[in-house]
Order: C-alpha cells, then structure tokens, then sequence
C-alpha cells in the first residue's frame, strides 16, 4: 500500500529557521499544559516557522512566539503541500475534508480526519494533511494507487468498506485461509493417491511441483496458525 516513508519525509522536511527560535523548550512543555518530562519532544518546521511537537499525542507550539497551533484551514494544508512538493509552479487544489477512512488511510485513522490535496503534477500526487499536526501524513502517486490495486487490495482483500469493519474484515481473512489451508491438504491427499502413476515429461515436472508447494504452503499455514488467530490472519496477509 502507498505510504510516506521516513526517506521520503526527511528529504521534504524543510530547514529549521534556529534563528527564529525565541522559547525554550522547557517553556514550550510548560505552555502546551505539558510535565516538565514530556516524554518526546521534537523541533520542527510547521507553515515556515520553527515548532515544538510535543507529547505522545502531540500539541504544537510555536517555537519564535510560544503561540499554539490549533487546526490549519483549507489554504494553509494548500501550502503545506505546495512547499512538501518543492514546486511553486505545480498546480495544487483543495479536494476535501476526508473524516471517514478511504483506501488510503485505513492505517491512519487515529489521524482522522485529514485534508485532502492534488497535485496536478505528472505522478499524479494526492497527499493527505493533518489539520493538527500542519504536516502531510499521507502521500500517494498514480503509479503506487495502480500497483496496489493489482497487489495488495487484492491480495488482503483491503477494500475500504470492508476493512474499516476489523471484526469482519479479520473473520473473512481467518475464513479464506482456512479454506486456502484445506484446499492444499486435499491437494496433497490427491497426489499421494496418484503417486504410483507414471507421469511422462511435463506433467511428471507440473506434478512435482505441485506436491512441493502443497506441502511448502500447508507446513507454512501451520506454523503460522501455531501462533494462534493473530498468526492465522499474519499469514493471510
């Protein structure tokens, strides 16, 4: 599935203004109602000034003026994926507030909602910006959308409508690999029955492969399922 790695987000981060820095960090903690042990503070750059993120589920403070920084509106997530794109000539428009989970953001739905963006660029860009954090979450291309329609949607059965439900979603998966799981014992049952009969040239090639990988994918499924549901539904995945 398409996602923002570190890379990629270290490579867009814009430089930190130090100069612009007028609060301490002490006194950022203390101004976002923080203990004087926040547990992860992080200095930043957020709309072209330099912020304190802090806290596990963090508050933003902004580090020139001690201001805190509460939502951005529609045009600041436009410039915040303007300056994540690098680009001042790339077309960018406003497409929405996304407050339910799509295909994208299924992983991120602690984030929710997020803006949504378009780049009119030649990758196709859409990103996804925190009105919390000031910052892109989500970052998606036509190319990684199309290489995870014919790869991971498929292959999880990751359709949003369904995997926003986790209960069901998990119960299909335990179900389509447990039928998977049957399907090869009864294939390995089969080629054991038909052991004495002398296959000639690629048959006799198609039938060994077939008893290795049979028996390769029922040893995997059971070591995975040994591991109880959670390891039945990793080995689906």
């Amino acid at each position: 599935m398409p996602e923002l790695t570190p890379a990629t987000r270290l490579v867009r981060m814009p430089s930190i203004n130090v100069s612009a820095i007028r609060i301490s960090a002490s006194e950022a903690a203390r101004l976002a109602g923080s203990s004087d042990h926040p547990g992860r503070l992080l200095l930043t750059t957020v709309l072209d000034r330099p912020a304190y993120r802090i806290g596990s589920r963090p508050i933003t403070i902004f580090a020139d003026n001690g201001e805190r920084l509460d939502v951005i509106d529609q045009a600041e997530a436009v410039a915040v994926a303007r300056r994540f794109l690098d680009s001042q000539n790339t077309l960018v428009r406003y497409e929405r507030l996304v407050t339910e989970p799509d295909l994208w953001t299924l992983t991120q739905r602690r984030q929710l909602p997020l803006h949504k963006v378009l780049a009119d660029d030649p990758a196709g860009t859409e990103m996804y910006i925190s009105p919390r954090l000031g910052e892109v979450i989500v970052q998606t291309t036509r190319r990684s959308r199309a290489l995870a329609w014919i790869s991971a949607i498929p292959h999880w059965i990751y359709f949003a409508s369904l995997r926003a439900n986790d209960r069901l979603w998990r119960q299909l998966i335990l179900w389509a690999a447990s039928l998977a799981t049957l399907s090869a014992l009864l294939g390995l049952v089969l080629a054991i029955a038909q052991f004495s009969v002398r296959y000639q040239g690629w048959l006799r090639w198609h039938y060994r492969a077939g008893v290795a990988f049979g028996l390769l994918a029922v040893t995997w499924a059971a070591n995975r399922a040994s591991g109880g549901e959670a390891g039945a539904v990793e080995a689906a995945e």
